[in-house]
């Protein structure tokens, strides 16, 4: 099968790889990371994949996925990639033979990986719209009428989130940070920086929701929620043994989230 040809239009797919450490030399995963070596799962199979695959693999997957259903033309894929992160040189290659280009960033706010994603608005500067997405995902439709709309975030919707009630964000707009589209800009990068360091400061940052930050930054003027049909999430916990236990636990902590996650209403502010 012929490849596609090359977008005309500087745009670019991005996945980050910031917040997971390899596999130890043994196989078994260091603390904080949900990855684990298949060899050393004894009952792999009633787990869910995000706990099985090895970061390498998932965004190989989200590659092969975005390849399968891109339709008009070829886009480049960015590995935002954190500093701190030893990549395997086979793995490291294995990406680049499947497209993958790498771009190195430091880590933003220590000890809070999500906050990483931000570095896309200032990094990748020379593409006009990024379309970011989860390494735990897979795409299950064309993407390509996402680019070349006029909102500075197009964002994935989430279903169930309640902390952005706090910016006046209506259930149906609310977004996921799973998949979003922003366009690059440096200045936009230091005032939304700005924002998050101004109302989120020490243990409080480690409670940092992407997705709460950007929707109550930008408003609902400035953004545009799409419905759930475009993705697969590998990584959510509602499709794991688990949900029960879950559930539960999301319940329990929701009145610490509330608190912690308050940006105090404004959208610009």
């Amino acid at each position: 099968m012929s490849l596609l040809p090359q977008c005309s239009t500087p745009t670019a797919y991005v996945t980050v790889w910031t917040g997971a450490a390899p596999p130890r030399d043994n196989g078994t995963a260091p603390k904080g990371t949900f990855f684990m070596s298949i060899k050393n799962s004894r009952d792999f199979t009633s787990l869910p994949l995000h706990r099985v695959l090895r970061p390498a693999q998932l965004i190989l997957v989200l590659l092969r996925s975005l390849r399968r259903v891109e339709r008009r033309c070829r886009r480049d894929f960015i590995v935002l990639l954190g500093t701190h992160v030893r990549v395997p040189l086979f793995e490291r290659r294995m990406l680049k033979r499947a497209g993958a280009r790498f771009v190195l960033a430091p880590p933003l706010l220590p000890g809070v990986p999500t906050a990483d994603k931000l570095w896309i608005w200032r990094l990748l500067g020379n593409y006009s719209q990024c379309l970011v997405l989860d390494s735990d995902v897979m795409v299950l439709q064309p993407l390509d009428d996402l680019f070349g709309r006029p909102e500075e975030v197009t964002i994935a919707h989430h279903p169930y989130d309640t902390v952005q009630a706090q910016c006046g964000i209506p259930l149906e707009r609310r977004g996921v940070a799973a998949m979003i589209v922003m366009r690059p800009n440096a200045t936009a990068f230091e005032e939304y920086v700005g924002y998050v360091q101004r109302r989120l400061h020490g243990r409080e940052q480690l409670m940092y929701a992407d997705q709460t930050g950007l929707m109550c930054y930008f408003g609902l003027d400035r953004t545009r929620t799409l419905p759930c049909s475009y993705l697969f999430d590998v990584a959510n916990p509602l499709l794991s043994p688990g949900e029960a236990k879950w559930k539960g636990n999301c319940l329990r902590l929701l009145g610490r989230h509330l608190r912690m996650q308050c940006l105090n209403g404004s959208s610009q502010q």
